[in-house]
């Protein structure tokens, strides 16, 4: 499917006198920024952000605000040496202004170290903060403070987080904490970090409790030892991203400003497995992370940049715009659907009426059996040779009488809901769509002519230090 054409804003430029005229900008210095914000959404290319912005459209009743910023453009994220890119090369070339090798962090093409925005921050003065949905030394939270040409050596990659002096890390926990076979292992992450002067929360309720003051400089605020939970099937009171974004800003404002990276990283993971409903719902959940930074900037204009981009495409999720809402009809993943089908049954052997009852109740779509068939929703009812494709799904899990492969059923079903919804996938891995780029605030039109993920890093690193 062609991507959807980007619309541009026209700048207009009022000239005063020339004697009142202040001194030019030079277009190569621009000014610093105090608040820097920069969201990343892994996997997240231009149909992501379509479809997160209809169905936001339909479930919330409002579009997904950085989806409709004026100073916005396509962005490449090829590698230095021209193949697809992978989590570790694009987040280096976007913090580093620097394009890499895949798997490289924080090194170029030759191995020589290179300078993050994020570091670059820090010697400004700025406190740096880093969040992820994700384990926090994954590939790209790890792009803006480790140096490795492995992105899977999680326990050194941990080791450069303890050492980088950010002030604060949160979201998702630290991978392979305790490695102790790592050839450089010196303790538990964690307790190095403690160690390192980092107040360390683990788990809700200590995050919860966790309070910038003059005896918690530094944080490491992490739900546990994973990710965070996805969006979809969420329980109520579990912490999101836009709660720890909410936290990191408390922990990073002051009068010399920030820089703090955000990472919605389970857009990607959901693009692998071809989760539709599911991806739909974490790219809504990027977004309310997104609002709060927006909700500082307004109460701090002039002085505050947010930049959202993605660092590539996963998936090669196709999306016909128009009934994206039809996804909030699925509420748990396709595995958990899998799951209960196959362990959800009622005693005795299987019945296809109780499978297609529960179908219903986990999707929307109607079978003509139904009693209420006639009233459903058109666009949900299930077409003859649909229903033969479940039944045939369902006949060949079944072995003596009960169903114990569910995978073709659940993921059959699922993706007729996503033909329903304009959604499609071509792939379960990375492809070389380009993602958009979109800034709001201070400078923002730097950011509508970023061709190449490099471009991105760039620009950041002379706002902060010019």
């Amino acid at each position: 499917m062609r991507p959807r054409s980007l619309r541009f804003a026209a700048a207009c430029l009022w000239l005063a006198p020339l004697a009142a005229a202040p001194a030019a900008e030079d277009p190569q210095k621009p000014a610093p920024v105090k608040y820097v914000f920069l969201f990343i959404g892994d996997g997240m290319a231009e149909n992501q952000v379509a479809l997160g912005n209809d169905f936001m459209l339909a479930t919330e009743g409002r579009p997904m605000a950085f989806a409709h910023w004026p100073d916005r453009c396509l962005t490449g994220t090829l590698t230095a040496d021209g193949h697809v890119t992978e989590s570790a090369a694009a987040a280096t070339a976007i913090a580093c202004g620097q394009k890499t090798r895949n798997g490289f962090l924080g090194f170029d093409t030759e191995q020589n170290k290179l300078v993050s925005v994020a570091y670059a921050a820090l010697a400004a003065g700025k406190r740096v903060g880093i969040i992820t949905s994700v384990t926090l030394n994954h590939a790209t939270p790890a792009g803006f403070y480790a140096y490795n040409t492995n992105r899977n050596d999680y326990y050194a990659i941990g080791l450069d987080l303890v050492e980088s002096g950010f002030h604060y890390f949160g979201g998702g926990g630290l991978e392979n904490a305790g490695q102790e076979d790592n050839p450089r292992y010196r303790g538990n992450l964690y307790a190095l970090a403690a160690e390192a002067g980092y107040a360390v929360a683990r788990g809700p309720e200590a995050v919860l409790a966790l309070r910038p003051g003059s005896e918690t400089v530094k944080a490491l605020s992490v739900v546990g030892d994973g990710s965070l939970s996805i969006a979809l099937g969420r329980k109520p009171g579990a912490l999101g991203l836009a709660d720890f974004t909410r936290q990191g800003i408390e922990f990073l404002d002051g009068p010399d400003g920030f820089f703090l990276m955000v990472e919605g990283g389970q857009i990607d993971w959901l693009g692998h497995t071809n989760e539709g409903a599911a991806s739909a719902c974490e790219t809504a959940d990027f977004a309310h992370a997104v609002d709060e930074a927006l909700a500082f900037a307004r109460r701090n204009p002039g002085e505050t940049l947010v930049v959202v981009t993605g660092d590539h495409e996963t998936g090669g999720m196709g999306y016909e715009p128009g009934s994206a809402g039809l996804l909030a009809r699925q509420d748990r993943l396709i595995s958990a659907i899998n799951g209960t089908l196959v362990h959800g049954q009622p005693a005795g052997e299987t019945s296809w009426e109780w499978v297609q009852r529960y179908l219903t109740r986990m999707t929307g779509l109607v079978f003509s059996s139904d009693p209420g068939a006639d009233g459903a929703n058109p666009a949900l009812r299930l077409e003859p040779g649909e229903e033969d494709a479940l039944r045939a799904a369902f006949d060949g899990g079944l072995a003596d009488g009960r169903l114990t492969d569910a995978a073709a059923l659940a993921t059959a079903a699922a993706r007729m809901l996503e033909r329903r919804a304009g959604q499609s996938w071509s792939t379960g891995g990375h492809t070389d769509a380009r993602v958009v780029t979109a800034a709001w605030g201070a400078r923002s039109g730097l950011f509508a002519q970023c061709p190449e993920n490099a471009d991105i890093g760039r620009a950041l690193m002379g706002l902060i230090a010019p």
